[in-house]
């Protein structure tokens, strides 16, 4: 993560008028001042010309549905293997009441280790944001979409109990439609800035720019150091884009000449809501283990000794770090790969772990394997024998893409 302010010094070019800086967001320690044309109110003094732009703020309506938003979004941390105490990360917003958060890649990934944190929690204040109602959700890995730097992430322990079977009912925030923003509507970005406290921080702005094709959307509201992952909302307190990084105009000397908020547009964030709902189908309605097992034991019941669990660890073939988010399947051998001949699935943990949803039948299948929301990486493609009553764990390394 970068420091809360700006120095001089070998990360900086010189030569470079436009520096970019990547996430987190907002390494910013400074705060530049809203621009007038936020405020409301009307001077009785100041004639309006037929060109002049209407003045912009947020109506007492609006303000009623930000603040509706606010306990949607939580303060994200993390921790090691080595540490005890969770540490400060950035920002997350729920966007399904049961449980499922988005917030971006970076905020979850520990640059030092090159893989995700192995313990990722969300703490969300509440309607009143008062510590007595404070809640500790612990949170893995649901879908990846590292180039864009974005994350899905679900629930998975609620204040130390586990969230399976449990009704979950968070607060959370209703998606936008990016395509009817329009240039200088009001927004209002939610985050944990971690100069901010412990409660929340809302910084208002407008919308400066919007790069459908791209996945951006651009604001002149105060992005700072913590904010990554974060809502920006619009007046009716629905999610417009997530707030990601900013870019600084410098001149030679580095001195700031301005700033520029980009947001991962709400666009990008219900594809992969989408996609998360489409797995959770398939796996809902995939089929038995009796359905897949070939034609001629299919009759016979599976005896229970004979079931054999598969686990195993999903790396990168380069550095040897663990991939989280993986998706690993064993088909029907010699079957296309389809619905009708998955055997059985599972997904990697932050600590590129797995272990397949079912027991198999001894015999050979097709092995796949791939990255979910992160195209850098080849699928695997091969073939395993599981053996009878020996426990089966298989170490994948996916390699990436030249």
């Amino acid at each position: 993560m970068f420091a809360s302010s700006f120095s001089a010094g070998p990360r900086f070019i010189a030569l470079r008028a436009v520096l970019i800086l990547f996430l987190p967001v907002a390494s910013l320690g400074w705060s530049n001042a809203t621009s007038a044309s936020h405020q409301s109110g009307k001077s009785d003094n100041k004639p309006q010309a037929k060109d002049t732009l209407p003045e912009k703020g947020l109506t007492a309506e609006g303000k009623a549905m930000v603040r509706n938003a606010v306990p949607a979004v939580g303060l994200v941390m993390a921790k090691t293997g080595d540490e005890r105490k969770l540490v400060y990360r950035g920002s997350a917003v729920v966007v399904r009441s049961d449980g499922i958060v988005v917030t971006n890649h970076h905020v979850i990934y520990d640059n030092e280790a090159q893989k995700i944190y192995e313990g990722i929690y969300l703490r969300l204040r509440g309607e009143k944001e008062n510590a007595a109602t404070t809640a500790l959700y612990r949170l893995e890995v649901a879908l990846l979409d590292r180039p864009r730097d974005l994350a899905l992430l679900r629930v998975v322990e609620a204040d130390g109990k586990k969230s399976a079977g449990m009704k979950l009912n968070l607060a959370s925030v209703e998606l936008g439609d990016e395509k009817k923003l329009e240039l200088l509507d009001d927004l209002v970005v939610i985050g944990f800035p971690e100069k901010g406290g412990a409660s929340a921080t809302l910084s208002v702005g407008v919308v400066e720019g919007v790069d459908l094709k791209g996945g951006w959307i651009k604001t002149d509201a105060r992005l700072l150091h913590g904010n990554s992952g974060g809502a920006a909302v619009n007046n009716e307190g629905r999610l417009i884009g997530i707030a990601t990084k900013v870019v600084s105009d410098e001149t030679e000397s580095n001195v700031t000449l301005g700033l520029i908020g980009y947001l991962r547009s709400v666009n990008l964030v219900r594809q992969m809501v989408g996609k998360l709902q489409e797995t959770e189908r398939d796996r809902e309605k995939g089929p038995s283990l009796a359905q897949t097992v070939p034609n001629t034991t299919r009759r016979a019941p599976l005896p229970a000794v004979q079931a054999v669990t598969v686990r195993g660890v999903v790396k990168d073939a380069r550095t040897g770090a663990p991939i989280a988010g993986a998706r690993v399947g064993l088909l029907v051998a010699g079957g296309d790969l389809n619905v009708a001949n998955i055997v059985t699935w599972g997904g990697t943990n932050a600590e590129g772990k797995f272990e397949l949803e079912k027991p198999v039948l001894p015999g050979k299948y097709n092995l796949r394997a791939r990255v979910i929301g992160d195209f850098s990486y080849a699928p695997y493609v091969g073939e395993v024998e599981i053996k009878r009553d020996t426990p089966v764990i298989i170490e994948l390394n996916l390699a990436r893409k030249q």
